[in-house]
């Protein structure tokens, strides 16, 4: 049986990668009352020589790609059974509940590429996540952001997905990503965290989740988590599409907020799922995972993202 494995690729500038959701909602329980449950898949630790990348004077960096570092973690920790490049299936972006939906571009695409090497950009990472499929891995994409030294936020749905049997075997987050292998530090991760709720109902509630690190991640800072109020404020999305090529993209415009989601029309497309959606001062408040009709049952005419209330701030501490 193949082990899980994850390893982190973190930088010391910075990144680019995301998928999208709007309606009336009508979930059962307020989400600002229950003190969700979490539930952990711990991974036995994968220790990666680090390598330093001169990436900031050079167009390529001979560093190594996510896919690459997951290859050799995998076959130091499963010798018996290596695994090559052939072994890798692209899957495309990160598994949403539906899968319905590719790409978000609310008429035409506003997003810009934005400077991985300042903040707040240098704490968002492009994510490769691994799936074991058969003797093979499936290959997704998305998008995280540091939370604190250890800890990186995302879609629940990119690092658990039951259509593709459970948690992801291997997750490797890029920091100061600048195009493909352009990377500076690289570090095995401890564990993956997503509600309970999550892995039985995969309802879009509880969509939020976090990667825990073995070694600090301090080098790039972190984005402060608060609370939106009222009912609506201008919000930047900015992650990693995965047709952008290892790049970090943003975009802007108004949120409306309600209980628990926040909706706009702010363009988006697969991979960046996880993204932080972040206020005027630059602090996260809601995580994008979802696109147009990306939700069944739900009045889907706009993208979406997670609102952070004090119930989930609090499931990340």
């Amino acid at each position: 049986m193949k082990n899980l494995i994850f390893i982190i690729v973190s930088a010391l500038f910075l990144l680019p990668f995301q998928s999208n959701v709007l309606a009336d909602e009508a979930p059962t329980n307020s989400m600002q009352e229950d003190p969700f449950e979490k539930v952990e898949a711990s991974t036995q630790n994968v220790e990666i020589p680090i390598e330093t990348n001169n990436a900031e004077n050079q167009n390529n960096s001979e560093g190594k790609t996510a896919r690459e570092l997951f290859i050799k973690s995998y076959n130091e920790q499963n010798p018996d059974e290596k695994i090559d490049s052939s072994d890798i299936i692209s899957g495309g972006i990160a598994v949403t509940p539906s899968k319905s939906l590719l790409k978000s571009i609310v008429g035409t695409d506003t997003r810009v590429k934005v400077n991985p090497k300042v903040s707040p950009y240098n704490k968002v990472c492009s994510l490769y996540m691994y799936y074991s499929y058969g003797n093979k891995f499936k290959e997704f994409v998305g998008t995280g952001f540091a939370i604190n030294s250890t800890t990186i936020a995302t879609a629940a749905h990119c690092i658990y997905s039951k259509a593709d049997g459970g948690w992801a075997n291997g997750v490797v987050a890029s920091f100061g990503l600048n195009g493909y292998g352009n990377q500076i530090l690289t570090a095995g991760n401890k564990s993956l965290t997503v509600p309970t709720k999550y892995t039985s109902t995969g309802q879009w509630q509880y969509d939020y989740g976090y990667i825990k690190t073995n070694k600090s991640i301090s080098a790039v800072g972190s984005l402060t988590m608060t609370t939106p109020m009222g009912t609506n404020m201008d919000v930047t999305i900015t992650g990693y599409p995965g047709e952008k090529s290892g790049y970090q993209y943003k975009s802007s415009g108004n949120a409306t907020i309600s209980t628990n989601r926040l909706a706009y029309n702010i363009d988006t497309t697969g991979g960046q799922s996880g993204s932080p959606i972040l206020d005027k001062s630059n602090r996260v408040v809601g995580i994008h995972n979802y696109g147009i009709n990306e939700v069944t049952g739900l009045n889907n005419a706009m993208n979406t993202g997670t609102k952070l209330t004090p119930a989930i701030i609090n499931f990340f501490k």
